[in-house]
């Protein structure tokens, strides 16, 4: 019996680690649908490549442009950071900036990589002087549980978003609402309200505009409405071109696009058997997208995209 669950095991961990060796592969949703991209420069029916990452990072929760050439991610339970390479996913390098702790978003800007914990404190990193800086805190705690950070390279400013409470106080709204805020790296001031607010209302609103009048069942249009009205960030990127923002949710498997005032632009679902966890989105300078994900005791991993 022990020797047939080990095994069983085995073949698991397995056909979770695919290399990055085929491109465009079809994606289908649970159900069985195609995922619908209207509305931006990617197609998420397909995947340029799949890159399984070491298991030091089964537990990625972050994730930012490096280098031209590599990634930077985080463990949400080590203060480590990690360098990828690009061709691979390989660790080229390990930072240690800090105790361990929830970490859950990372970026860099400049010389500094900027990781977040869940409570709203920043730990800036210098990688001239290879140190830690002051930790930047700020309006937030833990019950905002903030999920990701990134750089609006427009107003130089680090946008955060909040899965938990939108407000530093609680408001009757609270449930209804997502908070993005932020922190000015030019004045180090931070917004003492949401600079941007994600409504339910208007993401049901989108999907009702895309999936209402089409040919869909009416068991997936009731899945659709029902995974974006479980809507909670867990990441959050800063298109590098259209300066679109975009807001990843691993519970329901969705992605949302903000324009640079903060209306919804787009709703985009994603697969679900690809997209196991979703935790980490960012982009690179030419408009590659890449979207990790959480082992959950398999093999994390990281998709990339390329733009239309």
């Amino acid at each position: 019996m022990k020797y047939s669950l080990v095994l069983l095991l085995i073949y698991a961990a397995c056909s979770q680690s695919k290399t990055p060796t085929q491109t465009a592969h079809a994606a289908v949703g649970s159900e069985g649908l195609e995922p619908q991209t209207e509305g931006i420069p990617y197609d998420l029916s397909t995947y340029d490549e799949v890159y399984p990452l070491d298991r030091e990072l089964i537990e990625i929760s972050g994730l930012s442009e490096f280098e031209d050439a590599s990634l930077v991610g985080v463990n949400d339970e080590k203060g480590h950071f990690y360098v990828l390479d690009r061709s691979d996913m390989s660790i080229q390098k390990e930072y240690d900036f800090g105790k361990k702790g929830d970490y859950e978003g990372v970026e860099r800007v400049g010389n500094i990589v900027y990781t977040i914990k869940s409570n709203g404190n920043i730990y800036p990193y210098d990688l001239t002087e290879q140190r830690d800086k002051e930790t930047i805190k700020g309006p937030l705690n833990s019950s905002n549980d903030i999920e990701g950070i990134s750089h609006d390279e427009k107003s130089n400013k680090l946008l955060i978003v909040c899965k938990g409470r939108p407000y530093t106080e609680k408001t009757e709204k609270d449930k209804t609402q997502k908070a993005i805020y932020s922190y000015d790296l030019s004045s180090d001031e931070w917004s003492e309200e949401p600079v941007y607010l994600i409504n339910d209302d208007d993401l049901l609103k989108q999907i009702e505009s895309k999936y209402g009048n089409s040919e869909m069942s009416k068991y997936a249009s009731k899945s659709y409405h029902n995974r974006i009205k479980d809507f909670s960030p867990s990441a959050i990127a800063v298109h590098p071109q259209s300066g679109d923002i975009y807001v990843l949710s691993s519970v329901g498997k969705s992605l949302v696009i903000l324009d640079d005032e903060g209306s919804v632009k787009s709703v985009v679902m994603l697969d679900e058997r690809q997209h196991t966890q979703p935790e980490g989105i960012c982009f690179t300078a030419d408009g590659t997208m890449y979207i990790s994900n959480e082992g959950k005791g398999l093999v994390a991993k990281i998709y990339e995209y390329g733009p239309k």
